[in-house]
């Protein structure tokens, strides 16, 4: 999903690593990404954009797919139903790769099934967002109120009743839309919206269900909505950040890990009540390298490479061998591991030695039914890998000798292989024919 500032760092150092490697005494050994247990191949399928410059990223997010080039091209396609390609288009399908912006640095897909929302900092700090935000289920008394809220964030709108009597306020754009400046890193999805600027502020916006924006009060906008339209400061010396539908998390610059939102699942932490709404960032860890929040579960990975997760256990997500219950206290699941990511339902990891790790019912496309206790642990499915990232249903990898590897649900193209059939194992897929 996300390719964070720190996450690209933790790349580029990867890479040079393997081809040090490869150097010094590896001579003859390939550095490409392999299924586990086999040999790698001689890596003859790198891509290059036209102006030749090599994959140094891979985001996968829903059902759309994404990579960044090492000239900072972002380049995506899959499911754009609502515009979240950035290309212009709402078609269900975006079969080729386009090329959505230039000179990026950080990338973001929703996690969510629908992949609503997209979006990208570039090197002068501007933060875009794309595709289609809810803006949280509330009435709205008058059309000024709906067009403060599209001017806002720059985009377009409507309003739909729904059954309740409310009313969603939609707002979005097939194209980016620049919503801030000095941004070095966010995360987004289809209701909140958190960045990062040069100074380490941490800004939240969007809907505040749960406290998502982490602001103490329910009123964020002043006029009795849980919404805000507006960011706002609510942390600093923040280096990362992390939101899924219930709750955030955000990593300091010493390495301290501070959480917000429904602690339901025990997924804030011991500190928190479980079911308890933590309205405020509370500091939950230290020595804390990278965070990622699911939907009930909660993954970091500690200075010293290990790999902790805590929350709902359902379907394996937490990696520690139980398939149901919950924990609210962090369980060591993985040694070495620097990149993770992951869906609602489960995550994966990437070790220093370029093994790629999943768990959890991340997909029945990704991993039969009949193999769910398996993958209540973690189990390495690839080697060679430099970083990876999750989708809903599928999964993008890049090997550190520049391949692109792909499996899963490919209904919308996502996996770029020429098919919209899905793939039960990783398979490597030129993105640029």
């Amino acid at each position: 999903m996300r390719k964070q500032t720190r996450a690209r760092w933790i790349l580029s150092f990867a890479v040079a690593a393997a081809v040090l490697a490869a150097g010094c005494g590896g001579s003859g050994s390939s550095t490409g990404a392999a299924a586990s247990g086999s040999e790698s191949d001689s890596g003859s399928g790198v891509s290059t954009s036209s102006g030749g410059a090599a994959v140094e990223a891979v985001v996968a997010g829903g059902n759309t797919s994404g990579i960044l080039t090492t000239e900072g091209e972002l380049y995506m396609w899959g499911y754009s139903e609502n515009g979240q390609v950035g290309n212009g288009s709402t078609r269900e399908m975006v079969e080729e790769p386009q090329e959505i912006l230039t000179d990026v640095k950080a990338v973001d897909i929703s996690d969510s099934m629908d992949g609503s929302i997209s979006g990208a900092v570039t090197e002068d700090g501007s933060l875009y967002l794309w595709g289609k935000a809810y803006g949280g289920e509330f009435t709205v008394d008058t059309a000024d109120e709906l067009k403060a809220l599209k001017e806002a964030t720059g985009s377009e709108g409507s309003v739909s009743s729904q059954s309740r009597g409310d009313v969603m306020i939609y707002l979005g754009s097939s194209h980016p839309v620049k919503v801030m400046d000095s941004a070095v890193d966010f995360a987004a999805n289809a209701l909140t919206c958190a960045a990062i600027d040069e100074e380490g502020n941490l800004y939240t916006w969007g809907a505040n269900d749960d406290s998502r924006l982490g602001r103490e009060s329910t009123d964020v906008s002043g006029s009795g909505m849980p919404y805000s339209a507006e960011p706002k400061v609510i942390l600093e010396h923040v280096q990362e950040v992390s939101i899924s539908a219930y709750h955030e998390a955000a990593v300091t610059e010493s390495g301290e890990l501070y959480m917000w939102g429904s602690n339901e699942d025990g997924q804030i932490g011991s500190q928190a009540v479980y079911g308890e709404i933590v309205t405020s960032p509370q500091k939950v860890a230290e020595d804390v390298e990278s965070v990622f929040c699911g939907n009930g579960f909660t993954a970091m990975v500690k200075t010293d490479g290990g790999l902790y997760t805590w929350g709902d256990a359902s379907d394996g997500r937490l990696g520690n061998g139980s398939t149901s219950g919950q924990s609210s206290s962090p369980v060591r699941i993985l040694e070495n591991v620097v990149q993770i990511d992951g869906n609602s339902r489960g995550g994966l990891a990437v070790t220093e030695g370029g093994d790629l790790y999943i768990w959890g019912q991340v997909s029945t496309y990704l991993i039969p039914e009949e193999d769910i206790e398996a993958y209540a642990a973690p189990q390495k499915i690839l080697e060679g890998v430099a970083s990876a990232s999750m989708g809903g249903e599928h999964l993008l990898a890049l090997g550190t000798n520049g391949s692109v590897y792909a499996w899963g649900w490919n209904a919308y193209g996502q996996l770029k292989d020429g098919t919209t059939d899905a793939m039960e194992e990783p398979s490597e897929i030129s993105v640029f024919d």
